[in-house]
């Protein structure tokens, strides 16, 4: 995982908020625990007679979010982590600098701290790192298995496991 991973109780909220900033039409109807597992180098966008990419699985626990037009799945890891160590990073930069004296490394040094821990939050305001797929694309909705299979507009193959009481609350409002 990264520097800190995120708490499942904090999946809701931010699975909120990135619904709200990535596709503002939209609302979250259900947000729950899952495990996703997707597979690279399968999928509908590669070209044809082009020697396929090796297969890669992934398995990682996130939250699964349901809007009115799509699943998506957030990871529990932190994608803004490299960002927010940045940060750490200017800010012992900066106060270094006060200590030494210098007027004008620790000024610099605090904004660029400020501003990569905001690029931190934005990246996972955003959602980058997570996963999307429009509900005319999921494959197969699997009630013995509790699994949610689609794919994603770039052609990554998600296959998402629920527990038994996620699966009944999320399964009716993919049937829309």
């Amino acid at each position: 995982m990264g520097a800190r991973a995120f708490r499942p109780d904090e999946l809701p909220a931010l699975l909120s908020r990135m619904v709200r900033w990535r596709w503002p039409g939209e609302r979250l109807l259900a947000a729950v625990p899952c495990e996703a597992e997707w597979e690279l180098g399968r999928g509908s966008w590669q070209p044809p007679g082009e020697r396929p990419l090796a297969d890669e699985h992934q398995h990682e626990p996130g939250a699964l979010g349901v809007t009115e037009r799509r699943v998506v799945f957030r990871s529990l890891e932190r994608s803004g982590s490299a960002f927010r160590i940045a940060a750490w990073t200017y800010a012992a930069v900066a106060a270094f600098g006060f200590l030494a004296g210098e007027p004008l490394i620790p000024p610099v040094a605090a904004l660029m701290g400020a501003l990569m821990w905001g690029a931190a939050h934005l990246i996972e305001v955003l959602g980058l790192g997570s996963g999307a797929v429009e509900l005319g694309r999921i494959v197969e909705v699997d009630p013995v298995g509790r699994r949610i299979h689609g794919v994603d507009r770039w052609g990554v193959d998600y296959r998402l496991r629920l527990r038994e009481r996620e699966f009944a609350l999320v399964a009716p409002l993919l049937e829309r």
